[in-house]
């Protein structure tokens, strides 16, 4: 009988030592979730994203564009300083310094903006002539009344190289295409200033609202008034441009 009991004891050791037997593996299972320390690893190659990251460094590369576009930021600072030149050249150094003497702290932003697109860019691009621009904006600015820039553009035009002759022909062309009370008032006004400009009361055109002789009057606007507020505007000219 004891040694019945004995052999029974050493069956339930056996049946403990399997049990630990079975936690072994259960322990080699924990490895392998240990083995789940690869997925830890693998989210390290998630962490990898990190090169995705790195990545989006490069697209921060677009302060790469920043820069550049600080370069274009260079740019109109060029555009500053072209503008200035042309717009000497265009409108005389007598009309530009009473008018940059005469800008504010309130102008200061506008006059910055014209100088710089107006004059750095639109007047400074290759595709028209001088000439050419200023017929345009000689036409534009009879057609919309604009008497104190027409008056400092016809002097510009002048000085572009245009003639009376050609003046007259755009105020002609400006008649028949805006009206013809633009084109009268253009004419006074052109006539003005041309007459200034030779020193004479008489530039070689005559007003065609006022013929020569005393005529009666055209029965539109008077040719005769010089345009209210004079050629140079309560702003300095850019903002004539």
């Amino acid at each position: 009988m004891a040694r019945e009991r004995r052999m029974a004891g050493a069956d339930d050791a056996s049946e403990v030592d399997g049990g630990a037997d079975g936690g072994s593996e259960a322990t080699s299972g924990g490895s392998e979730a240990v083995g789940g320390s690869e997925a830890t690893t693998g989210g390290s190659e998630a962490v990898g994203g990190s090169e995705a990251t790195t990545g989006g460094s490069e697209a921060v590369g677009g302060s790469e564009a920043t820069t550049g576009g600080s370069e274009a930021g260079g740019g109109s600072g060029a555009s500053a300083v072209r503008g200035m030149a042309v717009r000497r050249q265009v409108l005389g150094d007598e009309h530009v310094d009473r008018a940059v003497a005469g800008t504010t702290g309130f102008t200061a932003p506008f006059q910055d903006l014209i100088t710089r697109y107006a004059w750095g860019e639109i007047w400074s691009r290759p595709g028209l002539t001088r000439a050419e621009r200023s017929m345009i904006t000689l036409t534009a600015l009879a057609a919309l009344r604009q008497e104190e820039e027409l008056a400092l553009h016809v002097r510009a035009a002048l000085r572009n190289g245009l003639t009376a002759e050609q003046i007259q022909e755009v105020l002609l062309q400006v008649a028949i295409y805006a009206g013809v009370p633009a084109a009268n008032r253009a004419f006074a006004i052109a006539q003005r200033i041309l007459a200034e400009v030779a020193g004479s009361s008489d530039s070689g055109l005559t007003s065609p609202a006022a013929p020569p002789g005393g005529g009666a009057d055209s029965g539109l606007t008077s040719p005769d008034g010089p345009p209210s507020g004079g050629p140079d505007s309560g702003l300095t000219s850019p903002d004539n441009p």
